[in-house]
């Protein structure tokens, strides 16, 4: 699993060098993945093409006018710090939902998500560093892209 998201990542980051151009870059990551989860035809595969399909749903959605801050996603126990160094915007509450779903699933405690969190991220090491430098200096990033590390970690 974490080969494939490697490859995609690349993919989605390159600027001009992959042998296929990544569809829907300027919707960002987290849609980009979904929408190539249904090419798939492993039946195991029921659950993720059903999240993606969710997530699908919820990006072609027109977001209301006031968005739920970080802290009402995640609750107030999981440090401001966790929110301040994932970028996660207020604007756009998809991606902090998915981690706070998966962290959830995982059975961490909101205590322990910031850790765990990194240790998943030291799994793809380097990863989660060009998503956050891209996303902060936008002029590295492909052109039309949306960058953004909350979506890498979702």
């Amino acid at each position: 699993a974490m080969a494939a998201l490697v490859e995609l990542s690349a993919v989605f980051l390159d600027r001009g060098v992959a042998k296929w151009e990544a569809p829907n870059r300027d919707q960002g990551f987290l849609y980009f993945f979904a929408s190539l989860e249904h090419l798939g035809f492993a039946p195991w595969r029921v659950h993720a093409r059903a999240r993606a399909e969710d997530i699908l749903k919820a990006c072609a959605t027109p977001r209301s006018e006031k968005s739920p801050t970080i802290e009402e996603i995640t609750g107030s126990c999981t440090r401001v710090s966790t929110a301040a160094s994932l970028r996660l915007s207020s604007q756009d509450p998809l991606a902090p939902a998915i981690l706070r779903e998966n962290l959830e699933h995982f059975g961490a405690r909101p205590e322990q998500w910031m850790e765990t969190l990194r240790s998943m991220l030291w799994e793809m090491p380097g990863w989660a560093g060009m998503f956050h430098r891209m996303e902060v200096h936008t002029s590295e990033a492909p052109p039309d892209t949306r960058v953004r590390v909350a979506d890498f970690c979702a």
